[in-house]
């Protein structure tokens, strides 16, 4: 059945019988996908409180404790910064998560990792920046979430 790749996440699947144009669309998209996870090294952490990101063909340093969130946009992230223009990079929103700190980052939505130490409103599932930021608690997230407040707010 076809549905059960997702399953496994397969990047495409051809149905018998396989002509060369199906095969040739499914290696294609498969190179394609390889070449984009190739490109995911451009992150570089280089010490415990900045990193570095390829962004518009320069490294741009950026310190965590800068980091406001971080929003998905495809196969590009746009890191949010306090105090400037968001910095757009061409990496995973999984491949970031994997590079933060834990204790200070947190994926609180599909699309969205938030720096914890930047969380000042948390209202109706979703944590207020500003007047025009809201980020969404995605349902997979609010227990885990839940539990990040259990521990460190007083209630």
């Amino acid at each position: 059945m076809p549905w059960k790749v997702f399953m496994v996440d397969a990047i495409d699947y051809i149905l018998k019988p396989i002509s060369c144009a199906s095969f040739l669309k499914a290696v294609n998209k498969a190179k394609t996908w390889f070449e984009l996870n190739q490109k995911q090294t451009e992150i570089i952490q280089t010490t415990q409180d900045c990193l570095f990101v390829k962004s518009e063909y320069k490294l741009v340093r950026i310190l965590l404790s800068d980091i406001k969130y971080i929003e998905s946009a495809n196969e590009y992230i746009q890191i949010h910064l306090i105090h400037d223009q968001p910095v757009t990079t061409l990496i995973r929103l999984k491949s970031m998560e994997e590079q933060l700190p834990k204790e200070k980052f947190m994926r609180v939505h599909r699309s969205f990792i938030v720096n914890l130490d930047q969380v000042k409103v948390i209202e109706r599932n979703r944590i207020i920046f500003d007047q025009k930021t809201y980020i969404p608690i995605g349902d997979q997230y609010k227990e885990i979430f839940q539990a990040f407040i259990d521990k460190t707010f007083l209630i």
